[in-house]
């Protein structure tokens, strides 16, 4: 979980839409973040651990992007059984971010960037529901995606920020 490139950096892209200020000091339209997987499934952290490291994460993350942050939810793997303590600690952390994204998004609806979580672990991404097949194609060793993985993902992520008004406040004539 880094994102010291995106809280040191002062120059270079920013500006997407959107009006927060100071936007010119903010270098990344969007930024994404992958939310704590590996600390869970090695089941060295709780999901309290994790969720505490990911608020300074997304703290800087949110003063790093003009339009949106994205959270990127843990999804389950070969590593984690449905009953286990780490598929406890996931799906706790789980709530924990949605009640995150939930509190933030209220206290700052009117204001850039969006704080946003998908919910790919509970559709698409939902190991316990995948077929083997589709576990294959997305996660061939149902740990780390494929390119195929990486490109549905991708596509879910954007299909969320066009439906979010992400897109169109962009500056990049998409939408």
């Amino acid at each position: 979980m880094e994102v010291a490139k995106a809280s040191s950096s002062s120059s270079g892209g920013g500006g997407g839409g959107g009006s927060s200020s100071g936007s010119s000091k903010r270098p990344y339209d969007v930024v994404s973040v992958m939310a704590g997987i590996n600390d869970l499934g090695r089941g060295n952290k709780t999901a309290g651990a994790v969720m505490a490291a990911l608020q300074a994460v997304l703290t800087k993350a949110i003063a790093a992007a003009t339009t949106a942050v994205v959270v990127i939810s843990p999804w389950a793997n070969r590593f984690v059984a449905r009953g286990s303590d780490n598929e406890v600690q996931r799906l706790k952390l789980l709530a924990m971010l949605k009640q995150y994204v939930a509190a933030h998004s209220n206290s700052n609806a009117d204001s850039w960037p969006r704080l946003l979580l998908d919910d790919a672990a509970e559709g698409p991404f939902n190991f316990w529901e995948q077929p083997e097949e589709q576990r294959r194609r997305y996660q061939d060793d149902e740990l780390h995606l494929t390119a195929e993985g990486y490109d549905f993902l991708g596509g879910h992520v954007f299909g969320m920020l066009l439906d979010s008004g992400v897109v169109a406040a962009l500056r990049c004539g998409v939408g």
